[in-house]
C-alpha cells in the first residue's frame, strides 16, 4: 500500500551519427509520478500526478500522449506534437483525479500511459501498473472493559474522523440489544439489574460481545466487535422472606395442647423464598430436630429428640447462590410412658393397718409421668376380680385408699395402674390372698389348701413355702413359663404396637396387623412388617432391652434400650438394605450411631457424579462398590487408566464413577456407612 509511486513507459531508442559522422545511441521515455491525499470522511483519495521525461538528454518530436487513471481518461492540454527533451527536462502536471474507495476503505487502481516518441503520429511507448492505496479507516476501534451489573464502566472509541458517530449493541445468548446510539468517543454504560440480571438468570457471569457500528452522516460505514464478560454482583443472592413452622399432632390430646412432643409430633413448614434479578429457586433444604425436607413446604417425620430446636431453611437459586432463614425456636417436650412405684394391695383393718384377716383392702400407688410443660396429668385406677372371675371396670382412686367388703375366704386379684392424658399406662398386679388358715377343705370336697382357704375345685393350693423331703412324681409335667407368665412353652400374647414403650417385663410378645390391636402394620426403622415378635430383657421399670424380629425380613432385627427411663432409637443389625432407604445401625464410633444406605448409581460413565449431600453425612466410615459382574475397585493390569478398570471416588457429599471405556454402561451400586453431625 502506498500514497505515492510511479509508472514508466518503455523507451524509444535512437541509433545514428552526429554531424561529425560519429555513431550515437539515445533513448527517451515517459514517466507518470503520482501522490495521493485521503479524505477519511468522504472515503476517497485525491491523486495528483505529473508526466516527466526520463532517459538520455536527447530531444525527440513527441505527440499522441494519453493518460488513464482508475479507468478515467485524463484530459491533457498538449499540442499535437512537440519537441520533448529527455533526462527530466520536460514535465507536465494536470488536474488531480478523485478515486472513491470501497466500503471497507480499501482501493486498488491502475494507470495506463502511452506516447508517440519520434513517431508522434502513433504510440510506440506504453506503460501500465496497478497500485494499492492505503486503506481508509472505516470502523472505529474501541476499548471495552468487563462489566458488572449495576456498576458503570466506560467504552472508549478511537474514530478516524470527527464526523463519525457510533451505535453500541450487546450480543448475549444469541440475541442483540442496543444500548446507545449517536456516540462519539466514549460512553459510560451501567447495566441495570432488572434488565440484564433477568437475561442471565442461571449463571454468575456470561460471555458477551460489544458491537460497535460506525456511521458517517447516517450511513453505516463499518462494524467492529469486542468480547467481554458481564458479571452478576456477589450481593445478588436469593432471599428467604419467611419460614413458618407449626406442630402437627395426630394425637387429639396433644393437638389440643398445641405443643410439640417427642415421639408424637411432626412439623409442618412453609418457606417463602425468591431469586434475585431473574434467578429462580432450584433447591430447598429444610432441617429441624434431626428431620429434613427438600421442598418449599411439607411435613417432617415424627420428632425423636427433645429440647429447643430452631428450624432452618437453606435455598439455592439457579445461579448456585444460597440464602438461609430460620423460624422461631420450638420447644419439643420430652415424653415417656408413665412409670410407677410404691405399688401395693393388701388386706387391712378399718384404719388401713395390714391385717390378713381384714375384710378391707388398702391400695397404694405413686405415678411418675412426663410433665410436657405442665400439660400432662395422671390418674390412678384400679380394678379387681375374685380369683377365677371377671374384672370389674376401672375406678379412679387416691393412693392409700381403703376398699371394703372383701371376704376373707376368697382371694382377689388387683390390677393398679397409672394412666396419663395420652392414655398410656403402667400397671402392676397383686393377689390379695384369703385369710391364713393351716388347712381348709373346699365345700363339696373337691379342693384343699394349706395356709389359706381352698377356692377352686380340683386344686391342691399351698400358700406357704414348701419342702418335699422325698421324691416327687408328676404324671403330667407342669407348664413351663417365663417369669412374667409367657414365652417359654406358651404362645406369646398379642400386644398393641402402641404399647411397645410400656413392655418392660421379660418375655416374648407378638404384634399382628391382621388382627386387632395393630392395624396398618408395624412401622419401625424404615420398614413396615405385617407382624413381628419381640423379646424383652427387663431389669426394672427404668432399664430394659428390647429386640424386635420383623417377619418377612429374615436375618434382620432391630434393638434398643431404655436407660434410666429414656428410650434410645431403634437400631438395625443386618438391615434389609432396600435401595435408597437410610438405616440406623447398632454400630457406634465415638458414641455416635453409624447409618448405612444402599445406592443405585445407574449406568457407569467416566466422571459421572451422584450427589449424596442430602444424606447429612459428617464422617464417611467406609463404603463398598460393585457392578453386575465385579467388586470395586477393579483395577485391570495394575493400571487405573486401563479401559477395563473401574473404581469409585467417594466423599461425604458425592460419589464419582471412574471407569475405562470397556466398563462404561454397566450398572453400578454402592453401600456407604457414615455418621451424622
Amino acid at each position: 500500500m502506498a500514497l505515492s509511486e510511479s509508472v514508466r513507459t518503455n523507451t524509444y531508442v535512437y541509433k545514428g551519427t552526429d554531424s561529425y559522422g560519429n555513431a550515437i545511441t539515445g533513448q527517451v521515455g515517459l514517466e507518470c509520478r503520482w501522490t495521493a491525499t485521503q479524505n477519511v470522511a468522504a472515503n476517497k483519495s485525491v491523486v495528483s500526478w505529473t508526466l516527466i521525461s526520463y532517459g538520455d538528454d536527447y530531444t525527440f518530436q513527441t505527440g499522441n500522449i494519453k493518460l488513464e487513471i482508475n479507468g478515467q481518461t485524463v484530459p491533457l492540454n498538449l499540442p499535437l506534437n512537440f519537441p520533448m527533451r529527455g533526462a527530466g527536462h520536460w514535465s507536465y502536471t494536470g488536474d488531480p483525479v478523485e478515486i472513491p474507495h470501497n466500503t471497507d476503505g480499501s482501493k486498488t487502481f491502475t494507470i495506463n500511459i502511452s506516447a508517440g516518441i519520434w513517431y508522434y503520429t502513433s504510440s510506440n511507448c506504453t506503460g501500465t501498473k496497478t497500485f494499492t492505496l492505503d486503506t481508509i479507516p472505516r470502523a472505529s476501534s474501541a476499548t471495552v472493559p468487563n462489566f458488572t451489573i449495576g456498576t458503570g464502566g466506560t467504552i472508549s472509541i478511537n474514530r478516524a474522523s470527527g464526523n463519525f458517530t457510533h451505535k453500541l449493541s450487546v450480543k448475549l445468548n444469541g440475541s442483540t440489544y442496543e444500548i446507545a446510539s449517536d456516540v462519539g468517543t466514549s460512553y459510560k454504560w451501567t447495566p441495570d439489574a432488572d434488565t440484564w440480571g433477568k437475561r442471565i438468570p442461571n449463571v454468575t457471569s456470561a460471555g458477551c460481545t460489544m458491537i460497535v457500528d460506525t456511521y458517517n452522516s447516517g450511513t453505516k460505514i463499518g462494524t467492529a466487535t469486542y468480547d467481554f464478560t458481564l458479571y452478576v454482583p456477589a450481593g445478588y443472592v436469593p432471599t428467604v422472606s419467611s419460614l413458618t413452622v407449626s406442630p402437627v399432632n395426630d394425637n387429639a390430646t396433644i393437638k389440643g395442647w398445641g405443643v410439640a412432643v417427642k415421639g408424637y409430633t411432626k412439623l409442618a413448614w412453609v418457606a417463602q423464598a425468591a431469586g434475585s434479578y431473574g434467578s429462580t429457586i432450584t433447591k430447598y433444604e429444610f432441617a429441624a430436630g434431626g428431620q429434613t425436607g427438600s421442598a418449599s413446604s411439607g411435613t417432617t417425620g415424627i420428632l425423636q429428640k427433645a429440647g429447643s430446636i430452631t428450624p432452618s431453611i437453606k435455598v439455592t437459586d439457579s445461579r448456585g447462590r444460597t440464602a438461609n432463614g430460620n423460624a422461631a425456636a420450638i420447644t419439643v417436650y420430652d415424653y415417656a410412658a408413665p412409670n410407677i412405684s410404691n405399688a401395693a394391695a393388701y388386706r387391712c383393718d378399718a384404719n388401713g393397718n395390714a391385717n390378713e384377716s381384714g375384710t378391707n383392702v388398702r391400695i397404694t400407688l405413686t405415678a411418675h409421668i412426663a410433665s410436657v410443660g405442665g400439660k400432662n396429668s395422671a390418674k390412678l385406677q384400679y380394678r379387681y376380680r375374685q380369683a377365677g372371675g371377671s374384672y370389674t371396670g376401672w375406678t379412679n382412686f387416691t393412693s392409700g385408699a381403703i376398699l371394703t367388703g372383701f371376704d376373707v375366704a376368697n382371694s382377689y386379684e388387683f390390677e393398679l395402674r397409672a394412666i396419663d392424658a395420652l392414655n398410656n399406662a403402667k400397671s402392676a398386679t397383686f393377689t390379695v390372698s384369703t385369710e391364713s388358715v393351716w388347712l381348709n377343705g373346699k365345700d363339696g370336697g373337691k379342693g384343699a389348701a394349706f395356709g389359706k382357704y381352698a377356692e377352686e375345685d380340683d386344686l391342691f393350693d399351698v400358700a406357704w413355702r414348701s419342702r418335699f423331703r422325698g421324691a416327687v412324681t408328676f404324671d403330667t409335667l407342669p407348664e413351663q413359663v417365663a417369669p412374667s407368665g409367657f414365652g417359654l412353652g406358651a404362645k406369646a400374647p398379642k400386644t398393641p404396637w402402641a404399647d411397645v414403650n410400656s413392655l418392660l417385663l421379660s418375655g416374648w410378645y407378638r404384634f399382628d396387623e391382621t388382627e386387632n390391636p395393630t392395624p396398618g402394620g408395624i412401622a419401625v426403622g424404615g420398614i413396615t412388617a405385617t407382624y413381628a415378635y419381640m423379646r424383652v430383657d427387663g431389669y426394672n421399670e427404668n432399664n430394659c432391652f428390647q429386640t424386635l424380629y420383623p417377619f418377612g425380613f429374615n436375618g434382620s432385627r432391630l434393638s434398643r434400650a431404655m436407660v434410666n427411663g429414656a428410650w434410645e432409637e431403634w437400631g438395625w443389625e443386618n438391615p434389609p438394605m432396600a435401595p435408597g432407604v437410610e438405616y440406623r445401625t447398632t454400630e457406634r464410633i465415638n458414641l455416635k450411631p453409624i447409618y448405612t444406605k444402599f445406592i443405585d448409581l445407574g449406568n457407569a460413565a467416566n466422571d459421572a457424579k451422584v450427589d449424596i449431600s442430602s444424606f447429612g453425612a459428617r464422617w464417611l466410615m467406609r463404603y463398598a462398590g460393585w457392578t453386575d459382574s465385579y467388586s470395586l475397585p477393579f483395577i485391570f493390569n495394575g493400571s487405573l487408566s486401563d479401559t477395563w478398570s473401574m473404581y469409585l471416588d467417594v466423599t461425604n457429599t458425592d460419589i464419582t464413577i471412574k471407569c475405562g471405556s470397556s466398563m462404561a454402561g454397566r450398572k453400578v451400586y454402592c453401600q456407604i456407612w457414615y455418621t451424622k453431625a
